[in-house]
């Protein structure tokens, strides 16, 4: 079960740990659930744990950015007609 909720965390990063947890849990059998109990906070914190090993590193300095054509720029392009 805990694989299934750290798949869905890579997965969708949009996604919060309550959110799986919540999910994951309607979908359980009555002894899955009785077996957790309370430890539902540790169970957030180490999906929360995952999700954030899932991420990439936070860029250190300006040169480490890398942007795509898409990124580049913002707003509307030049010449676009609007004033």
């Amino acid at each position: 079960m805990t694989a299934r909720m750290r798949s869905r965390v890579r997965e969708n990063e949009t996604v919060r740990p309550s959110q799986v947890i919540a999910t994951e849990m309607l979908t359980a059998s009555s002894n899955v659930r009785a077996a957790l109990g309370d430890n539902k906070d540790v169970l957030r914190r180490k999906l929360r744990r995952h999700k954030r090993r899932c991420q990439p590193p936070d860029p250190t300095s300006l040169a480490t950015i890398s942007l795509t054509p898409e990124t580049e720029t913002t707003g509307e392009e030049e010449g676009s007609g609007r004033s």
